[in-house]
């Protein structure tokens, strides 16, 4: 008999240690759990019976290769015999390893040959594979690793052989001799896999005995093998010796808090044996108790066991089996097992989000509710799935009983379904919740609308995939929006050099007109540029891709620099600077405020090659309007934009600023009197008020931009023009208003928004404006300059000192006393130092 280690799983603990560093206002904390070594699993134990089966109970069997001739099994063994290649043997298949580079074989065996040239022992790769375990010449050599020659074998002997991987790919190999001396034979490093078993299926195989097809000549005719044994680890140092025994320390079962089963097998080998337990607090063990079964007798192995009672609650005890007949003692390994406790477990209730809940709100607050009637202090420890495998993600420590709380920052995905669950100890016993889920509400996408390019220098929009643009636009403008009201980000790329390059991007954005500025690759004439618009909102992803086609080289510039000015009652000269590609200019005209529209509306003035023209026969202080169109004669272009101006003529002579015979008839004046009209503050042609003359009215009677019913609502004076400024802004139709006619602006107005917001005069050169009336200032009005700027919000504090400057002054602080501590603290030491030594 030999000695037997316990193939059960022991799992040792872990270590916890915490180092915590702190230098000013910085500190780490690190935390490191080392799971300490570990018993290998038996997963297999072939015992051969009479039979190829698994003597662990498991659906697996050994099958015999074909060529063998004869076969048979005797006193427990099973023997074989061959006639030609690739001789006999056996094959395993097996799913019962998880991890094909992170196992032990365990076979014992005899061969009636063991030379002179190779015979093969065991293979990984399948019969057309060199690679393999062999007897070569009475030696032994792991192929393609070197011969090793330590130890001499022997035909018709029995050897134990231990065949352990790691998953660092280190392979060791032992041999166990039948005086029981244990030599390591092998360590070598594997990184080509050569000891990795093939995959068939869903099964990883092992052949044993057999040759490969190779050579054809690397096979013994015969031997015999007592025990195959499989474990889903490697075997540590110290089981190597008790691996293959004939006595083996089972697993205790039928655990209660003062009893439980002890369990073994043993091989008698056919003399009778006795068989006991050893057990106690300690590897010494101190009891000894009678297997049930004892004394037993045969050449199979026997399953042994007793039932011990009076044990301590929630206490571990190691015990061992042993066997003593006239050949000698045989001891099982050393194994152990926990008695239960009498404690009472943490109870779990209440868990929030409650399970299968929809439309949770990303990284939700969890709770859960626990108690322990024994009044312990817990630990509740938060899993969850949202990875793919489940990992720790908090801990609540030393806590009583309530209700506790965390969050998750991986629930961070809407649409989603999250798995998480808790473990509650109290320091005995371990409660696990039952597994929660909850699914966040499904994403609206963001959207972008309304993509319009624009050029202010020539007054024109175009949608994206627009034809004829001009160059250089002023900017891109696209109204973005999200239901989710989630922050935006937009990135803007473009194929406009035959590379895609991103030229804008921009993050936080909320719902509104975003604009984008840097369009000055936009710069060839008939060339077509490449568009690609990304908007997400975090979640979700919208793409919108377009083409800007730039005009013809033959389409004209417009004009640029219409200037009007009136030279008489009757008359109005024009002048302007020619386009680029202008062969022609066209000049039409309409009375009015309103500008012909295109080259047939209104009267044609001028269509020629000059720069300046005039409008006579016009009406005594009358407005008109004006248009200017560039024309190309080789390509037969106008141009695609045009510029527009307006002037109104001069008074009459007379004095009463008409010359309308019609509204002198009908109030009984004369064209040459100074009799006046009705009041036309801004000498436009349209009274103030409605007469029965003329009963439409002037909306805008000083022609400062703003009807006469925006500056009643405002509070400003309808016939005073300096009362309104126009300014430029990002958002079109703004206006300052003097609202009490003081001379100073103090309201801002929008008319395509109808937003009116109080300015504030901050200091006599800064005037702050909100534009949006959302309660941050978006500009600032400099009365002595007329000039319109952006506002730049700082970070300040109250005083007015920016934040940055108190942090570092603060962390200067800070080290300076700590300086100056230590400089104390070591003085006082060495004045310490001084008055030890005068003693």
């Amino acid at each position: 008999m030999k000695k037997q280690s316990c193939y059960t799983f022991i799992l040792h603990g872990n270590n916890l240690k915490i180092s915590i560093v702190f230098f000013l206002f910085l500190f780490l904390f690190f935390v490191e759990l080392s799971p300490l070594s570990q018993a290998a699993d038996l997963v297999h134990q072939f015992d051969f019976n009479d039979d190829l089966d698994d003597t662990l109970g498991t659906e697996i069997s050994l099958t015999v290769h074909p060529n063998t001739a004869s076969n048979g099994y005797d006193s427990g063994e099973w023997w074989w015999t061959a006639d030609d290649s690739p001789g006999g043997g056996l094959t395993l298949e097996t799913n019962y390893i998880t991890n094909p580079q992170n196992y032990s074989l365990g076979f014992r065996f005899e061969f009636d040959q063991v030379g002179p040239g190779y015979k093969k022992i065991l293979s990984f790769k399948g019969p057309s594979d060199d690679n393999g375990l062999y007897f070569i010449g009475s030696k032994l050599v792991f192929y393609p690793f070197s011969q090793n020659d330590e130890l001499t074998y022997y035909p018709d002997t029995f050897y134990d052989f231990i065949f352990s991987r790691n998953s660092d790919d280190v392979i060791r190999v032992y041999v166990v001799q039948e005086n029981g001396s244990v030599t390591q034979v092998y360590e070598e490093d594997d990184p080509t896999d050569a000891s990795v078993p093939r995959q068939v299926a869903d099964k990883y195989e092992f052949m044993f005995f057999m040759d490969d097809t190779a050579t054809n000549g690397e096979w013994t005719t015969g031997g015999s093998v007592k025990n195959i044994r499989v474990w889903n680890s490697p075997l540590q140092e110290d089981e190597i010796e008790y691996a293959l025994s004939d006595s083996v320390t089972g697993a205790a079962t039928n655990i209660t808090t003062t009893a439980a089963t002890l369990n073994g097998t043993v091989n008698p080998n056919n003399s009778s044996t006795v068989v006991t337990f050893a057990y106690g607090p300690t590897d010494t063990y101190g009891t000894e108790v009678t297997a049930d079964q004892s004394p037993i007798n045969g050449t199979i192995n026997f399953n042994v066991s007793t039932t011990i009672t009076g044990l301590t609650p929630n206490t571990q005890y190691h015990y061992r089996v042993q066997a003593v007949n006239a050949g000698g003692s045989s001891n099982g390994s050393d194994c152990t097992f926990t008695t239960l406790s009498d404690n009472n477990a943490p109870t779990i209730t209440n868990p929030i989000p409650t399970n299968e809940s929809t439309s949770i709100d990303v990284m939700p607050l969890m709770n859960i509710t626990v108690e322990d009637a024994d009044g312990d202090s817990m630990t509740i420890r938060w899993y969850s799935n949202s990875s793919g495998s489940w990992e720790l993600f908090a801990i609540n420590i030393s806590v009583g009983n309530g209700t506790y709380h965390q969050t998750n920052s991986n629930f961070s995905n809407l649409g989603t379904t999250y798995w998480w669950n808790v473990s509650v100890s109290d320091g005995i016993d371990t409660n696990d919740s039952a597994v929660f889920h909850f699914t966040t509400p499904a994403n609206n996408p963001p959207l972008q609308q309304n993509h319009t390019l624009v050029n202010t220098s020539r007054s024109y929009s175009l949608c994206l995939n627009a034809t004829n643009a001009t160059r250089y636009p002023s900017y891109l403008s696209i109204n973005l929006s999200d239901s989710d009201a989630h922050s935006m980000s937009i990135n803007i790329t473009t194929n406009a050099t035959g590379t895609w390059n991103v030229v804008n991007s921009s993050t936080g954005l909320n719902n509104g007109t975003y604009t984008a500025y840097n369009l000055t690759w936009i710069n060839q004439l008939n060339t077509t540029y490449y568009l690609w618009i990304n908007l997400t909102d975090g979640y979700d992803w919208t793409n919108q891709s377009y083409t800007i086609t730039t005009h013809s080289e033959y389409i004209p510039d417009p004009p640029s620099s219409l200037t009007t000015t009136a030279t008489s009652s009757s008359q109005i000269s024009v002048t302007w600077t020619k386009g680029d590609r202008t062969n022609k200019t066209m000049i039409r005209y309409k009375q009015g405020a309103t500008a012909p529209v295109n080259v047939t509306d209104g009267t044609e003035l001028y269509n020629s090659t000059g720069t300046s023209t005039s409008a006579t026969s016009l009406s005594v202080s009358t407005q008109y309007s004006f248009t200017a169109w560039s024309y190309n004669d080789t390509g037969g272009y106008y141009s695609l934009f045009n510029v527009t101006a307006s002037a109104t003529t001069s008074a009459s002579s007379d004095g009463d600023s008409s010359s309308r015979s019609h509204s002198h008839a009908t109030i009984g004046n004369q064209t040459q009197d100074n009799i006046q009209e009705p009041e036309d503050t801004d000498n436009d042609g349209l009274p103030d008020d409605p007469t029965n003359d003329n009963p439409i009215s002037d909306p805008d009677d000083d022609n400062d931009g703003l009807d006469d019913t925006i500056e009643q609502m405002l509070g400003s004076n309808t016939k005073d023009k300096d009362d309104v400024k126009n300014i430029e802004t990002d958002i079109k139709d703004s206006y300052l208003v003097d609202t009490n006619g003081d001379g100073t602006y103090d309201t801002y107005y929008c008319s395509s928004t109808n937003v009116h917001t109080q300015m504030v005069a901050i200091s006599s050169t800064s005037h702050l404006i909100d534009t949006n009336n959302d309660g941050q200032w978006d500009y600032v009005y400099n009365p002595t300059s007329g000039t319109i700027t952006p506002y730049e919000r700082t970070s300040t504090t109250e005083s007015g000192i920016p934040l940055r400057y108190i942090i570092i002054a603060t962390i200067v602080i800070i080290i300076f006393i700590t300086l100056v501590l230590v400089l104390m603290m070591r003085k006082k030491d060495s004045k310490n130092q001084e008055e030890q030594k005068k003693k």
